[in-house]
């Protein structure tokens, strides 16, 4: 059969590839015909059972035994590999282990054997993967520390003679049946992770994420630029710091769609989610020559101001210093740290009020950017509103247009939140902003042609920062098995 889709979660995933990888090997068609792989193999009910019957295997008894000689072909497949003496020890002494425990027919595993089990489903999906030259999509949910890891990361940084995956296009977050957390509660992962397995990769183009967030991560800082291949960056329904967000908006080289919606999902300490516009948009001006499209969203997000601190945010730089992010030092450009980088108001000096001292400031500078759907409150002078954007209070801005802050070249504009008469200072800005395109080619934004959130109100996707589970955003169904 040829499959267009794989899955590595569970056990029976790994034994099925595993009686693959000789046909994978001999046929490289059976290979090529993979389109989409989805990995999540933490192999989360091992660890948290690892003497119950959800460790159970479902032995098919009508299943052949494989000739000895098959199991070798396996284990030279995993020394072709080439990441290393310690790691192909480990890979070969894995499969070994995985080839008697087939030949035994056991149904459970004991203590002692778990760390041999993970080896062996890590190398079973590294050599699956390797077989497999045309994957495009890749589904990630949680990958734990170990040979598989390796194996991406090896690949994405070029690091080994064959390396997988060179062309995926697009990666896209989701997770497995058992997941981080209920229903109604963000998944907390670590963001950083899926640029550091992907983001070199020759043809990726896109990282999407919804319905996450992080919590103490382990990783938030990033050498800016290093992706050439990244244009799309699409986080829906997240809570990210704002120096986490920062830092992944200046990753790509040249990013040209980011779109970013906060709230839908109930944080695990049940804080509410909070961003730094002015960080924000220091880091968008990274892109200020390509960014076309930009999607900003705040939801029930609290708009908080920049630390004047100027050791924020390096704290633990040693423990980011592994080999793969020198890597990345060498080849980056730019401040480390997007709070280094100048605010950018000198340009545009009418501008520099738009905001206060917690808002976007100007987005002139973004002279590439065509679309722009953003929360009206981006640009009130409330740092501190924690209410929606349909919240009651604002302060109003004094002799600062909204117009001041819109790139020249918008044809597309929506605004996130805006209830005509309900705010006079808003209504003022809104009727500034009607005017303004009244003039036509005559005014600042002579080729905006469209208008959304001024005479008919267009909520934000979510305005609850801890929603009940009926409220909650649902993750959609997908199909991510075997076919």
């Amino acid at each position: 059969m040829n499959y267009t889709q794989i899955r590595f979660a569970k056990v029976p995933d790994f034994e099925q590839a595993y009686r693959l990888l000789p046909s994978f090997a001999h046929d490289q068609s059976l290979g090529e015909s993979v389109k989409q792989v989805f990995i999540d193999v933490s192999l989360r009910p091992f660890r948290l059972r690892p003497r119950y019957s959800i460790l159970s295997r479902d032995v098919d008894d009508a299943a052949p035994a494989m000739a000895r000689e098959t199991h070798e072909v396996i284990r030279n497949l995993a020394r072709g590999l080439e990441l290393g003496e310690e790691s192909t020890r480990k890979m070969v002494a894995a499969l070994t282990w995985w080839e008697g425990w087939m030949e035994r027919g056991a149904d459970k595993i004991t203590d002692a054997e778990r760390g041999l089990l993970y080896d062996a489903a890590y190398t079973i999906a590294a050599l699956t993967l390797s077989l497999c030259p045309c994957i495009e999509t890749v589904y990630i949910g949680e990958l734990n520390p170990g040979l598989l890891e390796e194996y991406l990361l090896k690949s994405n940084y070029g690091l080994i003679p064959r390396p997988a995956l060179q062309r995926v296009t697009k990666v896209e977050y989701h997770p497995g049946d058992w997941g981080t957390a209920g229903e109604s509660t963000y998944d907390t992962i670590e963001f950083m992770d899926l640029f550091r397995y992907f983001h070199r990769l020759p043809r990726v183009e896109s990282i999407e994420v919804a319905g996450a967030a992080e919590y103490q991560p382990v990783r938030n800082l990033f050498p800016p630029a290093t992706s050439p291949g990244i244009r799309r960056i699409d986080f829906a329904h997240v809570d990210v710091s704002s120096d986490t967000m920062a830092a992944m908006i200046r990753i790509p080289v040249a990013l040209e769609e980011l779109s970013v919606s906060y709230g839908g999902c109930m944080y695990p300490d049940c804080g509410s989610p909070s961003i730094d516009l002015a960080l924000i948009a220091k880091a968008l001006r990274q892109h200020k020559t390509t960014l076309r499209v930009l999607d900003l969203d705040l939801g029930p997000a609290i708009i908080s101001i920049s630390s004047n601190d100027p050791d924020e945010g390096i704290n633990g730089l040693d423990r980011h210093r592994d080999a793969y992010f020198r890597i990345d030092e060498e080849a980056s450009s730019g401040p480390l740290l997007a709070r280094d980088l100048p605010d950018g108001d000198g340009e545009h000096p009418e501008a520099a009020a738009v905001g206060g001292e917690g808002g976007l400031k100007a987005l002139r500078d973004l002279a590439a950017l065509k679309r722009l759907s953003i929360s009206f409150r981006a640009f009130t002078d409330d740092p501190l509103d924690r209410r929606s954007s349909l919240g009651s209070r604002f302060t109003p801005l004094q002799s600062v247009q909204l117009v001041d802050a819109l790139p020249p070249g918008l044809e597309y504009l929506c605004l996130y939140g805006y209830v005509k008469g309900k705010h006079a200072a808003m209504d003022e800005m809104a009727n500034d902003l009607v005017r303004e395109i009244g003039l036509g080619p005559a005014g600042r934004l002579p080729r905006l042609a469209e208008v959304k959130g001024i005479d008919e109100t267009v909520p934000p996707a979510f305005d609850i920062a801890e929603p009940d589970d009926d409220e909650a955003w649902k993750r959609p169904s997908l199909h991510l098995g075997w076919c």
